[in-house]
């Protein structure tokens, strides 16, 4: 079973979350932009292995750098 962090609180991330346990994955965080604004930690993201990012083009890239400066392999939506 993975262990999926979703990021970001619109459309695609809510669907991506409600369907990960049925897929078989554990859904062990779902954070909105207050949360990436404040600093992503391993902690905040329920030390997931992987990140699922869905926020708006302004904030994927310090989004996705903020996985990789964590060592968090994440897939860009």
């Amino acid at each position: 079973m993975t262990r999926i962090a979703v990021i970001g609180d619109g459309k695609m991330g809510r669907l991506v979350a409600a369907l990960a346990p049925d897929l078989g994955h554990e859904l062990v965080a779902h954070v909105g932009p207050e949360a990436s604004r404040a600093g992503l930690t391993r902690a905040s993201l329920g030390h997931a292995d992987v990140a699922i990012e869905f926020t708006v083009p302004t904030a994927a890239a310090a989004v996705v750098r903020a996985c990789a400066d964590l060592e968090l392999p994440v897939v860009s939506g």
